[in-house]
C-alpha cells in the first residue's frame, strides 16, 4: 500500500486512493458502531439481564472485529452497588475499540485528589477529545482553550471539547450510567464523524 500511494501521488493522481479511503472510513465506522453497540448493550443486560444474554456475535463478524471474548462481556457486565458498572476487561474493550486509556497509572486511586493531572500532562498526551465536569461549574471550553501550550491540543484545535453534567454523571443510581454512558457515545460518534469528513 505504502508503494502504491507514493507513485500515484509522485503521477499528481491521488483521487484515484479515495475509494479506498471511502472503504476503509466505511469500516472504521461499521466498528465504531459495533464498540458502542456492545458497551450500551452490556449495560442494559447489567441493569436488566436477559437470558440468554444477546452476545452481538453476528455484528462483531460484520464489522470485521476479530476478537471473539467480546461475544461474552454483555453477559458478564453487572451493576456493583447502585451505580457502578463493572464490565470484564473494561480497558480491553475500550482499546480494542481505539480508545487509548492516556493515563492508566491514575484508575488505581480512589481519591479524586489523586487523580488531578498537569496541564503539561494534557498538552503532552495529545488528546483528540476533552470532556469536562465540575461540580458546581460550568465548563467553559474557551477557559480550556485559553490554558498556556492548549492550543496545540487536537481536541482545542478542532473545536471538540465537551461537557457532561456533573448531576449526570456523580448522581445516585443506574442514571449515571445509562445517561453519562450515552453522552460520551454522543461525544465521541461526533469525534468520528468529524475525523472521517
Amino acid at each position: 500500500m505504502v508503494a502504491k500511494s507514493e507513485i500515484i501521488d509522485e503521477l499528481g493522481q491521488s483521487d484515484l486512493l479515495l475509494p479506498e479511503r471511502i472503504a476503509e472510513s466505511l469500516t472504521a465506522n461499521d466498528r465504531a458502531k459495533y464498540f458502542f453497540a456492545l458497551l450500551q448493550m452490556a449495560r442494559a443486560n447489567a441493569e436488566r439481564p436477559i437470558v440468554p444474554a444477546p452476545d452481538l456475535k453476528t455484528e462483531r463478524l460484520e464489522s470485521r472485529v476479530e476478537d471473539s471474548w467480546l461475544d461474552d462481556v454483555v453477559a458478564a457486565a453487572r451493576v456493583d452497588g447502585q451505580t457502578d458498572l463493572v464490565l470484564p476487561r473494561g480497558r480491553e474493550i475500550l482499546e480494542a475499540a481505539g480508545a487509548t486509556d492516556v493515563f492508566p497509572e491514575l484508575s488505581r486511586h480512589k481519591s479524586a485528589k489523586d487523580r488531578i493531572v498537569s496541564p503539561e500532562a494534557v498538552i503532552a498526551v495529545a488528546p483528540d477529545i476533552i470532556i469536562g465536569s465540575w461540580c458546581g461549574k460550568k465548563f467553559v471550553p474557551a477557559r480550556v482553550a485559553a490554558r498556556p501550550g492548549f492550543t496545540e491540543i487536537p481536541a482545542v484545535k478542532s473545536g471538540l471539547m465537551r461537557e457532561i453534567k456533573s448531576t449526570v454523571i456523580l448522581q445516585p443510581g443506574p442514571a449515571a450510567l445509562t445517561d453519562g454512558l450515552d453522552q460520551v457515545v454522543a461525544i465521541v460518534e461526533a469525534w468520528a464523524r468529524q475525523t472521517s469528513a
